[in-house]
C-alpha cells in the first residue's frame, strides 16, 4: 500500500486551487493535499514545520504571478531555507506563461524539478506525486 505524499500548491486563485482538489478527490491520488494562497504562508509554515518530516511536502507547486510575493521570489526564499528544512520537496513552476524566459529561468535553479503549463491534467499531476521523494 502506497503511503500518501503530502503535495502543497502555493496559487492565489481559488478557482484553480478547486480543481486540483477536485482532480486528486476524483481520481482518488495518493496525496493529501495542502494550499497556501501566498508565498508568505507557505514560508511561515515551512519554518513552522521544518523538522517534521511528515508534515513536509514531497512536492510543492508554485504559480509564478501571485500578488505580495511572485513564484521567483518564492523560489529564492525557498532556496535560502530548504537545507535547514529535514525533507527536500521537489519544486514545480505551475504557471499559464508559455514564456520561453520563464522557462529558462525555471531550469536555472537547481531546487526546481520541472516547469509544468497549466492548465494540467490528473496524469501529470500523478506523475509529479510519482516522482516526488
Amino acid at each position: 500500500m502506497l503511503h500518501d505524499k503530502l503535495l502543497c500548491l502555493v496559487d492565489d486563485d481559488e478557482i484553480y486551487q478547486f480543481i486540483v482538489r477536485k482532480i486528486i478527490e476524483k481520481k482518488n491520488l495518493p496525496c493529501k493535499l495542502i494550499v497556501f494562497s501566498d508565498g508568505e504562508s507557505l514560508l511561515d509554515y515551512l519554518q513552522t514545520h521544518k523538522n517534521e518530516e511528515s508534515k513536509l511536502p514531497q512536492a510543492i507547486l508554485i504559480d509564478l504571478h501571485m500578488p505580495l510575493m511572485n513564484g521567483w521570489q518564492l523560489i529564492d526564499h525557498y532556496c535560502k531555507i530548504q537545507s535547514g528544512l529535514c525533507l527536500k520537496s521537489n519544486v514545480y513552476v505551475v504557471t499559464s506563461s508559455i514564456s520561453e524566459g520563464d522557462r529558462k529561468r525555471a531550469k536555472s535553479y537547481d531546487e526546481v524539478k520541472d516547469f509544468v503549463e497549466k492548465p494540467f491534467d490528473e496524469n501529470r499531476l500523478n506523475q509529479i506525486i510519482e516522482e516526488a521523494p
